[in-house]
């Protein structure tokens, strides 16, 4: 038996003036389902002309990614039920597959199935670009494991540049927006090495998130299905601002590829308020002008005193100004602010002032210098160190340690 139709409009949106529209479709008998809001639907029945109105609500099984919409008719009589399965489906039509699967129990008790697919109009891109999206469900790992991470897996869309933390490294590069399709390009990425879960996380991600994904926007809920059937879930970040605080850089880029701490003694700092950019390079104050759209950023020209330094700490000065007037990215996730050139190479990191101080806490290690030009993450065995009272102690991964 040939597929059955269907048409279904969602209002799926994080403000009422972005709508998507999903339409479910088959043939044999025609039948048709709108829900024009989570509570009211019209349904047209096989064999009628006229649609009927009912009232219901939705719920949602984030395990099997579906959602059900049940509903009773406004004049009297049995249940409507439509299941929708974010899941590809072929129409058996064409050659074209389709994001989303629906059934549906009529109230004569006949059941129907059909594909969805979007409205033919060309999707904005608005709702899928801006903010950051946070990694919830990725094939193969557990949602546990995801929010055990200590530093979520992230994207994030703007103007054609799409960047992120898959776990262990940093990524960036090219997409486009093709209807509802997602087309990546070439992504690159930093190279750091990762222990345990970080690392199986990144690998499974990196796998997935690449060539052309459907997409699905419910809310604050991006779906991204890949070719294989496998779907990539994401809930939006709440946005974070870059003004209203100043940020101690923690690395910066030399311009010879590499990520550079500050000299010992010589703290870089700076500020962001009412479109110009000011702080500290280590030796001399700076300050100049910028420009937000979204997390794309622009500076204009960057001057800074005259002071003279040692020669480290004046390398140091013009290797962070460059980098600065050319980053073109930002996002600040945490504690962290990111910048990127448009390379997709990290411009600098910083994190707040006055997070507190040094001791009175348990520092987890995240990375270490390895004496080969190299800072790698721990292996399967944590690191950690403390500071008090003039005393240093804590865990290599296999021993305890301390000293003054």
């Amino acid at each position: 038996m040939r597929s059955l139709a269907a048409a279904l409009w969602i209002v799926a949106s994080v403000t009422p003036t972005v709508a998507q529209t999903v339409i479910c479709f088959g043939n044999e008998p025609n039948w048709a389902i709108s829900v024009s809001n989570p509570e009211r639907a019209s349904v047209m029945l096989p064999g009628s002309l006229t649609p009927r109105e009912f009232r219901g609500r939705e719920t949602r099984n984030e395990l099997i990614h579906e959602s059900v919409w049940r509903g009773s008719p406004t004049s009297g009589g049995q249940d409507v039920v439509l299941f929708r399965r974010e899941a590809p489906c072929s129409d058996g039509m064409s050659d074209k597959t389709h994001p989303m699967f629906a059934r549906a129990s009529l109230p004569d008790g006949t059941f129907l199935v059909g594909c969805c697919r979007l409205d033919s109009a060309p999707a904005s891109t608005t709702t899928l670009e801006g903010q950051p999206w946070r990694l919830v469900n990725l094939p193969g790992q557990s949602p546990a494991t995801l929010a055990a991470l200590q530093r979520p897996v992230t994207v994030q869309f703007d103007s054609g540049r799409v960047s992120g933390f898959t776990g262990c490294n940093t990524t960036s590069g090219s997409y486009t927006v093709d209807g509802m399709q997602l087309k990546l390009g070439t992504l690159a990425g930093t190279m750091m090495a990762c222990p345990g879960a970080a690392s199986t996380v990144e690998s499974a991600f990196n796998k997935a998130f690449a060539n052309t994904l459907t997409f699905v926007i419910t809310g604050d809920r991006l779906n991204l299905t890949t070719a294989s059937h496998h779907v990539l879930s994401f809930e939006r970040e709440a946005p974070q601002a870059i003004t209203g605080r100043t940020w101690n850089v923690t690395g910066f880029n030399n311009g010879r590829q590499g990520v550079v701490n500050p000299l010992v003694g010589s703290p870089i700092s700076l500020s962001f308020a009412d479109g110009r950019v000011s702080g500290r390079t280590g030796c001399n104050t700076f300050s100049g002008s910028y420009t937000l759209q979204g997390n794309t950023i622009k500076f204009g020209p960057i001057a800074a005193t005259r002071m003279m330094c040692a020669a480290g700490v004046m390398t140091q000065e013009r290797e962070f100004l460059k980098a600065l007037e050319s980053a073109v990215s930002w996002t600040v996730q945490g504690d962290r602010l990111d910048m990127h050139l448009a390379n997709g190479e990290r411009a600098l990191e910083a994190t707040p002032e006055g997070l507190g101080t040094l001791s009175g806490r348990t520092w987890s290690v995240t990375g270490f210098n390895n004496g080969r030009q190299g800072v790698v993450s721990p292996v399967a065995a944590p690191i950690s160190l403390s500071f008090a009272e003039g005393r240093v102690s804590g865990r290599s991964g296999c021993n305890t340690f301390n000293g003054s």
